[in-house]
């Protein structure tokens, strides 16, 4: 049957990627509360942005506009007395940190960042970045998030340099996640180089390795402000392959260490902050259905993890 064609008393708009056909005039708030959600549980985004709930009854929806409405869910799990990590110069609570593909699916990105929680993400940055990229960088920073970028795809240690001070004229941070591989591995040599040189310019450097204790160590020695480590290959989603090298690690340095490969369930994340772990870096959120419920569960567990660790170590990591 043929849609009916639009009157000019009415507005077609996309809400969370399905078509509604509304009365005009109407607002966000009016469109909300016809739709049956909680004002004071939902968070609303259009191009990307999100839109003050001060503002919604007098945002008015035009015809083609496309939004997102998320609920917010139970927010993550928050620690009775603060309980902080340090990324670079910033004191952090939440230890979930997005690590944003280069094609996710960012429709609904500013409302699952406020959704989450999340103070920090992770995202490629390279002389090559796009301009879709910098629109990410930039809805970040207006939510407050800090941002790491990160150097993948670089095979030998002068092109990681080249990369690390692009992504921090991009980020306005003089801080990288140093990622620099031979044969699909990271590369301890090219790691190596690379970190003293951005160290010697003053970066905050977080090399990604596998879990060398020998490697973390002469990384640390160099004045790494702290290690991410592979859990299992990246994308794998298999967890911590190998329990007690990744434990030897995280005894061997007294840096943060933020699990950045293999999570693919919020029980992952788990594991590695009982172990030990600052923080939890992962892609899991942008390959769910549900992003914004992802994202919370991650933050439960993380948090669930900590709580666990910091009951039953006599010492805190960083």
């Amino acid at each position: 049957m043929p849609e009916p064609a639009r009157t000019a008393d009415t507005v077609t708009v996309t809400v969370n990627r399905a078509r509604h056909r509304l009365c005009a005039p109407v607002s966000i708030a009016g469109f909300l509360h016809s739709a049956g959600y909680s004002a004071d549980a939902v968070s609303v985004s259009v191009r990307g942005r999100i839109v003050r709930r001060a503002d919604w009854h007098d945002y008015a929806l035009t015809e083609g506009l496309e939004l997102c409405a998320i609920s917010l869910k139970p927010g993550a799990v928050q620690s009775r007395t603060p309980d902080p990590w340090q990324l670079g110069e910033h004191e952090l609570e939440s230890r979930l940190m997005f690590a944003i593909p280069e094609n996710a699916d960012l429709t609904y990105l500013a409302a699952v960042t406020q959704a989450s929680g999340i103070q920090s993400a992770t995202i490629k940055a390279s002389p090559e970045t796009p301009d879709v990229l910098r629109d990410v960088v930039d809805l970040l920073l207006d939510q407050g998030v800090r941002i790491l970028p990160h150097t993948s795809g670089c095979q030998d240690a002068r092109a990681a340099v080249v990369a690390a001070r692009h992504g921090g004229d991009i980020v306005g941070a003089r801080w990288v996640q140093l990622i620099v591989t031979a044969d699909d591995a990271p590369d301890a040599g090219g790691l190596i180089a690379a970190a003293e040189q951005l160290v010697e310019d003053g970066f905050h450097v977080y090399p990604r390795i596998l879990a060398d204790p020998d490697v973390a160590a002469d990384l640390v020695a160099i004045g790494c402000a702290g290690l991410v480590l592979e859990g299992s290959p990246s994308g794998s989603g298999r967890g911590i392959t190998d329990l007690d090298r990744f434990a030897a690690v995280l005894n061997r340095v007294e840096v943060p260490v933020i699990l950045g490969a293999g999570t693919g369930t919020a029980a992952h994340a788990c594991q590695a902050m009982e172990m030990g772990c600052a923080a939890v870096a992962s892609t899991v959120v942008f390959r769910a259905p549900d992003q914004a419920g992802a994202a919370v569960a991650l933050a439960h567990a993380i948090a669930a993890g900590r709580a666990a660790y910091l009951a039953q170590q006599q010492r805190r990591r960083p």
